[in-house]
């Protein structure tokens, strides 16, 4: 498995210098958000000590502002080209750090933070969904999408060790440079080839369409269950562990299998049926977030979060092509299929939020956000 990883990325980086530079630029940004992504959580409620309902509110804040900028950022890309649009994504990403770091000194850096991180988060991914559409075979597009998250992961390998190996010796102020540093380089790949300018011919009235409901229902339980690995459960671990150093030695062990992980589901996806792939991924995810409302050790954090590393990507992997192959069967020039999934992706992160801060309770958020997998047993 490990040769056909190696053999997999020396493929790629001969054969089609896009995918390269998408690759490339996906691993460095990813990198770097692995480095404090999964911290953020902690540092405003350890460090800043506000309550679990004023991180709710932030990360509220975050997505609501990710799913307008979802629209702005077609536009923006339409006009100066995708790989500018990353360009300015990570020096929006840098502002938001900045104001998250004196945020420590004056409130009033809250908000603004938040904004901007939904604003590039959703100009980073707007762009690398719209790119991946436009290059990838449909024959192998399980692959081809499977790559872009075994980089994310090989990435996710080292971010969080460094992160946790950073805050025990130094703290965030360090942490806060270096990630800095790595997000101006994560540019850098993506001026190697020409910039991409493509009409993205929104048609704003068929972003929502009765006929599409079903598939509605399952960006909506994606959004959901994303915020209850990305958000509730570091929060849920550094509560068990209480431990920088041992929380990012835990995560960057956990990623060290995801790679081989993907590498299998990208062919799975592409010999198989897709619904059928695509639905019991995500039950089986829901599954094991429903699980981590029982966990009280470290042993019970490995293994589901083992398992919810399997299907999760047998589950991103399939719904990631059966978006992009929806694109590109609406002609490369249709990008409204990506702004409607991010904006009801959006829509079920903000939900299971909500849910969050008006029940404050991990245990019942956890069973909420895991329960939404069952759309996916009505999804075509």
């Amino acid at each position: 498995m490990f040769h056909d990883i190696v053999h997999g990325l020396n493929h790629i980086l001969n054969k089609n210098k896009e995918l390269t530079e998408i690759y490339v630029a996906v691993a460095l940004r990813k990198f770097a958000v692995a480095m404090f992504g999964i911290f953020v959580p902690i540092y405003l409620f350890f460090e800043l000590n506000y309550s679990l309902a004023h991180i709710g509110v932030f990360f509220v804040v975050t997505y609501f502002s990710a799913a307008i900028s979802f629209i702005l950022a077609s536009k923006i890309s339409e006009n100066i080209g995708f790989k500018k649009n990353l360009l300015i994504s990570s020096i929006i990403l840098i502002f938001a750090l900045t104001f998250l770091y004196l945020l420590k000194m004056n409130a009033v850096w809250f908000y603004p933070s938040s904004v901007l991180f939904g604003a590039a988060q959703a100009m980073f991914w707007f762009s690398v969904h719209a790119d991946m559409a436009k290059s990838i075979k449909k024959k192998k597009g399980g692959s081809e999408v499977s790559w872009i998250f075994i980089m994310v992961s090989i990435a996710s390998i080292i971010g969080p060790f460094l992160a946790g190996l950073i805050l025990d010796l130094s703290g965030f102020d360090v942490l806060f440079v270096v990630v800095t540093a790595i997000l101006i380089l994560s540019s850098t790949p993506l001026f190697l080839t020409r910039d991409i300018k493509l009409k993205t011919n929104i048609n704003f009235r068929s972003l929502f369409s009765k006929d599409d409901f079903r598939c509605y229902l399952s960006y909506f339980s994606d959004g959901a269950m994303h915020v209850a690995t990305a958000v509730f459960w570091p929060l849920f671990v550094f509560f068990i562990l209480n431990n920088y150093l041992g929380f990012g030695i835990i995560f960057s062990l956990i990623s060290v299998v995801t790679p081989f992980i993907l590498v299998f589901a990208g062919r799975y996806v592409d010999h198989n049926k897709l619904r059928i792939v695509l639905s019991t991924g995500a039950i089986i995810f829901g599954i094991s977030i429903i699980m981590r409302s029982f966990v009280e050790n470290i042993s019970g954090v490995v293994i589901v979060t083992l398992l919810g590393a399997i299907s999760w990507a047998l589950f991103t992997v399939a719904m990631h092509k059966s978006l992009y192959m929806k694109v590109r069967s609406n002609g490369d020039k249709n990008y409204s299929e990506i702004i409607t999934r991010e904006l009801i992706l959006n829509v079920g992160r903000i939900f299971i939020l909500l849910f969050f801060i008006f029940s404050g309770s991990f245990f019942w958020s956890f069973i909420v956000a895991g329960l939404t997998s069952l759309v996916f047993l009505f999804t075509r």
